[in-house]
């Protein structure tokens, strides 16, 4: 059950009310009441007609806009219904925006990098997310498709293969914590500092983002083949590879399996890439 009030893990934030809205301010977040009360007074009138919001581009079950706030860049996320069942959940499990909440609280608790969350309200099925836009270099694809671009020299090549042992190594202590996201696809992990000698990995979309005393197969292996599913030109299979051998350093579970891992992702992406073309009616021979 969602509780804003009482609720050791929101230690952080405190608890506001206005116009029929509830949910919670980041503690130190200067201004912080004030912008909540202004989406409040935003959503309850023509969201559309706010040019201060510039909508950008999101699935079709959320309402991402971006704005500025005291010099510093948010980003507003309204979710919206997408099922019968989205009403059982919340009232199980809390909103998507106390999910997103939490997961994005229990990432930092343990050292994982997201844009921080400095709002989250509520008023009926209508629940929202603010967050600060985070220092990146691009998302996770961006930065492949620079990375396969600049690879034309050996020195830039072997940044490449540096960037993807790290990338690894970042997942493999995502999973080696017991921690699944919901949807870890390309577009949801934004990357810090490409340039540098030391990459920050942030990660987006935390509403299904669970730790487990003992992570599931299933949930693994998902992860797994939502990454795997990038652009096979952004990534060859010696860099997918070389990928795998840093994750199961960080998972004894899987290295003890380690053929039937990469057999089960591989299978299961090919599977997905095909569904996907039957889609698109693209043939996939």
């Amino acid at each position: 059950m969602e509780n804003l009030q009482k609720n050791s893990k929101l230690a952080h934030f405190h608890y506001i009310e206005t116009d029929g809205f509830h949910g919670v301010v980041r503690k130190g977040f200067d201004g912080g009441d004030f912008l909540f009360k202004q989406i409040a007074r935003v959503l309850v009138g023509d969201f559309n007609r706010e040019g201060a919001f510039e909508k950008v581009s999101s699935s079709v079950f959320a309402d991402v806009r971006r704005f500025e706030y005291k010099g510093r860049w948010y980003y507003l996320k309204v979710f919206l219904r997408r099922k019968w069942v989205d009403g059982l959940k919340a009232a199980m499990l809390g909103s998507r925006a106390y999910r997103a909440l939490i997961g994005h609280e229990m990432l930092a608790e343990q050292g994982f990098g997201q844009p921080k969350l400095v709002l989250m309200g509520k008023k009926g099925s209508c629940n929202f997310v603010v967050t600060e836009e985070a220092r990146s270099d691009g998302t996770l694809r961006e930065c492949l498709k620079r990375l396969t671009e600049e690879a034309r020299s050996c020195s830039s090549y072997k940044r490449k293969r540096r960037f993807l042992a790290e990338l690894g190594r970042e997942i493999g202590r995502l999973h080696g914590m017991g921690i699944s996201h919901g949807d870890l696809r390309c577009g949801n992990i934004l990357v810090g500092e490409l340039a540098g000698e030391t990459r920050t990995f942030h990660y987006l979309d935390n509403e299904r983002t669970v730790r487990y005393q003992r992570m599931g197969a299933h949930k693994r292996a998902k992860n797994l083949v939502q990454l795997n599913m990038v652009e096979r030109h952004l990534a060859s299979r010696t860099d997918r590879i070389r990928f795998f051998r840093e994750y199961v350093k960080l998972n004894p579970v899987v290295k003890e399996r380690e053929k039937y891992w990469l057999r089960r992702v591989i299978e299961k992406t090919n599977w997905r890439h095909g569904e996907r073309a039957k889609r698109k009616g693209v043939s996939v021979n």
